[in-house]
């Protein structure tokens, strides 16, 4: 794998611990980020805000690879409730419009939130699409693709199968996937979903964890495969950066002298011995 640009995804851009921890990631070599959009805290209208942070972001020398719309059960596009899927419709639009302006040309978007196993999955997966295709027509001349995450079990597009029916829906240069590992890990197919989506996929979610629940650990933290992921990812079409989308209480510099040796180890596997630190 040649070597990419690191990535760090910053969290919610108005209530997070964004701001604090731009020159920071600066600093130990992360070149560019993901900010997340939530409905409540972000609004791609409000000028001064997305003006002021675009400067920041300018000032740190990031660029922004991508950025998250928002999710949730209030702003379902899979919800079978008419109310709920236009609000999530509408800000996914919003979401799409702030990411323009802000320079990104991907925006990360859940195809539907809680869905449990005996429930009807085609309903939500249809509607899902018809909102997917009404926020498509919205960002026609605005150069930003969707990229549909992989989602944790219990939730809609966890399986390939389901997620790959709704990227393939649509044409490969405005859809793609968000390849996310933990979630995979999670649900115990990571190997299998990273065969199914490697042509399609178009950013990444790179984190960890023990196998039981979405923890976000650096990788070498749980128990991923990182061998296999590195080479998935080097026979895939994906050029992009290694976003890490991690996270880890107290000290956060700490945190990112790990990320930057994995981002390091990924370059450079076959000199390099992978920085495992548990399991």
């Amino acid at each position: 794998m040649a070597k990419r640009p690191v990535g760090c995804a910053i969290g919610n851009l108005r209530n997070g611990p964004a701001a604090e921890r731009l020159g920071a990631i600066r600093f130990f070599g992360v070149e560019c980020i993901e900010p997340q959009f939530d409905i409540d805290a972000f609004d791609a209208d409000d000028e001064p805000f997305v003006h002021a942070a675009r400067d920041q972001f300018k000032q740190a020398r990031l660029s922004v690879w991508s950025v998250h719309a928002p999710f949730g059960l209030e702003v379902d596009l899979s919800s079978a409730d008419t109310a709920i899927r236009a609000r999530g419709t509408a800000a996914v639009k919003r979401a799409a419009r702030g990411a323009a302006f802000l320079g990104a040309g991907v925006m990360v978007v859940h195809c539907g939130d809680l869905c449990g196993s005996n429930q009807d999955r085609q309903g939500p997966l249809e509607r899902s699409k018809e909102a997917l295709s009404e926020i498509l027509t919205a960002c026609d001349g605005i150069n930003v693709r969707i990229a549909l995450e992989n989602l944790p079990p219990g939730r809609l597009t966890c399986e390939a199968e389901e997620l790959m029916s709704v990227v393939t829906a649509f044409p490969a240069d405005r859809v793609g996937v968000c390849l996310d590992t933990g979630h995979a890990n999670i649900a115990g197919t990571l190997n299998s979903l990273m065969d199914a989506v490697s042509s399609r996929i178009i950013t990444v979610h790179l984190h960890d964890n023990d196998g039981s629940e979405d923890q976000h650990l650096v990788p070498g933290d749980g128990t991923i495969d990182w061998q296999m992921v590195r080479s998935a990812l080097d026979s895939s079409p994906y050029d992009g950066p290694l976003m890490f989308e991690v996270d880890r209480p107290g000290a956060y510099a700490e945190m990112m002298v790990d990320v930057m040796k994995t981002a390091e180890w990924f370059a450079n596997w076959n000199t390099h011995t992978f920085p495992r630190r548990k399991y």
